[in-house]
């Protein structure tokens, strides 16, 4: 998934995750998937976030995981965009805006309660709290599979009388 590529304005330019997403989705745009998708990233100069709906999929997929100086930040519409969490580590108000009836939001974040994230917009956010690991060290990525497994598993209880508490 790394393409290492030091001259495209960060260690890796991120056009394999733009690939490797499109090919995921049969090369459809964000409006044509089945379920309604918002993507969101950071608008690089004015530090807005922004929600993609329309559009190249892998794309805005990419901006969205575009990590200031080791992923190149895509231009879309002549404007740059970087990671969201820049500009909100738990985006859960676009899921509102959107009509989602219930929002749960896994903070990755190392800080529970991130400042100026939108915690409050999430019925439940699952907190982990992961060892700090290197950009390209997988060593501990089976560990940190099993601990969002285990957190997930933890929180099912509380999923499951969130949804079955929402009408029809």
């Amino acid at each position: 998934m790394l393409d290492f590529s030091p001259f495209s304005g960060g260690l890796f330019s991120g056009v394999r995750l733009q690939d490797f997403v499109n090919r995921a989705v049969r090369g459809r745009p964000i409006e044509s998937l089945r379920t309604p998708l918002a993507i969101v990233a950071t608008e690089r100069a004015s530090r807005k976030l922004v929600a993609f709906t329309r559009g190249d999929t892998g794309l805005a997929v990419r901006a969205s995981s575009s990590v200031p100086v080791i992923f190149a930040s895509p231009w879309i519409e002549q404007k740059a965009y970087i990671d969201a969490a820049v500009a909100d580590p738990l985006p859960t108000l676009t899921a509102r805006r959107m009509g989602a009836q219930v929002v749960l939001a896994v903070n990755l974040m190392r800080r529970p309660d991130s400042l100026g994230s939108g915690r409050g917009g999430a019925d439940l956010v699952i907190d982990l709290m992961l060892p700090r690991t290197r950009m390209g060290d997988f060593s501990q990525r089976q560990a940190q599979i099993r601990a969002g497994e285990a957190a997930t598993r933890a929180a099912l209880p509380r999923m499951r009388q969130l949804i079955a508490s929402q009408p029809g």
